[in-house]
């Protein structure tokens, strides 16, 4: 059984506030990659995952998670919605965020490209979810 980590009640209206964030920080993730500043657009293509999925599980199961290990998060979804490919795809996402944030390397165009284009799925699908 996943661990489900920390999380907090959350209503439905608060799920389309998640979206919006989501929503904004993709935006800005493609801005900074149209910049080429390919770290900042990989990072915020995953803090667009994160806020999409806190929408999701508020706007499913009325709980988001707060536990610091954002993969709680992922495992949240997956037992509120039961979908292991959604799931799978936000996991892929946000595995990123430790190499970005903490390893020496810099990100090149491809991984930020590749970064957004999943952003871009799953927020859309929480668009449609919230529909």
């Amino acid at each position: 059984m996943a661990r489900l980590g920390k999380r907090v009640r959350s209503n439905p209206p608060t799920a389309t506030v998640f979206l919006a964030k989501a929503e904004q920080f993709l935006a800005e993730g493609r801005t900074a990659f149209a910049s080429q500043h390919y770290d900042a657009a990989l990072l915020l293509s995953i803090h667009a995952g994160i806020s999409a999925n806190d929408a999701a599980t508020s706007h499913i199961g009325g709980l988001r998670s707060t536990d610091p290990d954002h993969l709680r998060a992922v495992d949240l979804l997956q037992s509120l919605s039961g979908d292991a490919d959604k799931a799978k795809q936000l996991r892929g996402l946000i595995s990123l965020k430790n190499e970005v944030e903490y390893q020496s390397a810099r990100t090149s165009a491809r991984a930020a490209a590749d970064g957004i284009a999943r952003a871009e799925r799953y927020v859309d699908w929480v668009s449609q979810l919230l529909r």
